[in-house]
């Protein structure tokens, strides 16, 4: 399902290039590969970014740390990086 999803993101970050050049670097770029020279996407790092991205939208910890069963009652989700 990763691979997947990861495929079409991918494909379709190509297509919104503005311009040809733009796509050209945009297919030559790692960016949204399942396998890049860096290793393999996981999991458990998407899981972490997901919620990052939430808590910098504005998400409340609480709701952004209940995915990943964190209690933010206990004070802040070190889980998420917001910087």
């Amino acid at each position: 399902m990763i691979r997947r999803d990861l495929a079409v993101a991918r494909s379709e970050w190509i297509h919104e290039a503005t311009s040809n050049d733009q796509k050209i670097e945009r297919e030559k770029s790692e960016f949204l590969l399942f396998e890049t020279t860096e290793g393999r996407a996981d999991f458990h790092a998407l899981r972490h970014t997901f919620i990052s991205n939430l808590a910098r939208s504005g998400v409340s910890p609480k709701v952004a740390g209940s995915p990943q069963y964190h209690h933010a009652d206990n004070g802040p989700i070190r889980a998420c990086r917001t910087a």
